[in-house]
């Protein structure tokens, strides 16, 4: 065997009997349950010396998160929070996130991480201060109106983002801490009120009411968000998704796509679904078929304008603006919030776009449908449901939406809560 010893530090290098190199080096390392110094051999192979030294240094590289350096090199190493959220989004690889969630990742760090903790450097955070960032200064964060800026549900969200920024950061070299310091930090709680929810529901088919007798231009858009569409899915609807729409016993969409953001904010285009589980068939029944059609005879008279210039790759999308520009989903927002406030009145509370997915769901219960179909419907992963989901048809899906449209546009008492 032929053994190198390096310089102090650095390790050996050595070949084997059986011809293969091997080089070695030992670190100093924190055992993450226990807290403890140890020391731990870190070994690369290779069919030469200097693959060995490469492999070795790659591994070293990969463990650098755990070592303990020098506190010279602490102080020369320490990363600003704002400088490692930056590289951490920019490190995330295109297959796990798709542009917009990536997107959404980057605005909640710069509006509710970064103005808080990103002058402070990654290996000084400090639990108690993130305790505090998540337990007091999110939670007291207002609109002008007074209402809370952030649901707990939004907050979860941004701790979810810290979470993942920070636990990367304990496994690279560029910043030296072994244990996120959000470890000891609980994450905010959902509330979401069965009663709350209960409120929204009675609202909700007044608010369908209210929108068939004003002929609101938006009717359809924002009904079919108790067809169980997500947002993202109705505004990346496209006309070849919408089968038989002249028959009323076949007629059905296919939900198979949805609107996307470029990473760099560029624009937007058409995607797949994240899960398989999210591409599925719906039957069109009422009021939702007559709605699409009315929409449809609508949108056909925009086309015939001079002003319709869709952009290209979506001239076939369902909803568009009359001049045939996209409609973005903080459009769509914006939209729904305005319709909100025509409706119930300036002051009173609103509730989220995505709530409405939840009514659907308790709705779907509360008439009868069975939990293998309202899952379909709604385009959920659910392991324990994957042998309904096989034998679910689109006629079986039929007769429960028909009851469920019924339920939906029963006429309602137009009782606006009070101020």
């Amino acid at each position: 065997m032929t053994q190198t010893r390096g310089t102090r530090g650095m390790g050996s290098v050595y070949k084997t009997q059986a011809g293969v190199w091997k080089a070695s080096r030992s670190l100093t390392v924190l055992d993450p349950a226990t807290g403890q110094k140890k020391r731990k051999r870190i070994t690369g192979t290779g069919s030469t010396k200097s693959e060995a030294i490469a492999r070795l240094d790659k591994r070293l590289q990969a463990r650098a998160g755990g070592a303990i350096p020098s506190p010279q090199e602490r102080k020369k190493s320490k990363t600003l929070f704002r400088d490692w959220f930056e590289q951490w989004l920019d490190g995330i690889p295109p297959h796990r996130v798709s542009d917009i969630v990536r997107h959404g990742y980057r605005r909640k760090g710069e509006l509710y991480l970064v103005p808080y903790i990103g002058d402070t450097a990654v290996e000084d955070l400090e639990t108690e201060d993130l305790r505090r960032l998540f337990d007091f200064t999110l939670p007291s964060l207002t609109k002008p109106n007074g209402e809370p800026q952030l649901s707990s549900a939004s907050r979860l969200n941004v701790y979810r983002v810290l979470q993942m920024c920070l636990t990367e950061a304990t496994r690279t070299k560029s910043v030296g801490i072994v244990i996120s310091p959000l470890a000891g930090v609980k994450p905010p709680v959902r509330d979401i009120a069965k009663e709350q929810l209960g409120d929204k529901i009675g609202k909700t088919q007044g608010l369908i009411r209210h929108m068939r007798e004003t002929d609101n231009p938006d009717y359809c858009r924002f009904l079919f968000q108790w067809l169980g569409l997500r947002r993202s899915e109705r505004l990346g609807l496209t006309w070849d998704d919408v089968k038989y729409l002249g028959d009323a016993k076949r007629a059905r969409i296919e939900v198979r796509q949805q609107i996307a953001r470029y990473q760099d904010g560029s624009g937007w285009y058409l995607k797949k679904p994240k899960t398989k589980a999210s591409v599925r068939t719906v039957p069109l029944v009422e009021p939702f078929l007559s709605a699409l059609r009315q929409w449809k005879k609508t949108q056909d008279e925009f086309k015939k304008s001079s002003d319709w210039t869709p952009r290209p790759g979506f001239e076939n999308v369902v909803f568009l603006k009359p001049s045939g520009e996209i409609i973005t989903p903080n459009r769509d927002n914006e939209d729904w919030h305005n319709l909100l406030t025509e409706y119930l009145g300036e002051g009173v509370p609103h509730w989220r776009g995505h709530l409405n997915r939840h009514i659907t769901a308790t709705l779907l219960a509360q008439n009868g449908v069975s939990p293998a179909i309202a899952q379909k419907v709604l385009g959920h992963s659910s392991e324990a449901m994957t042998a309904y989901y096989t034998s679910i048809t689109t006629s079986s899906m039929v007769e429960p939406l028909a009851g469920y449209g019924t339920v939906l546009t029963k006429r309602a008492t137009k009782a606006k809560p009070s101020q």
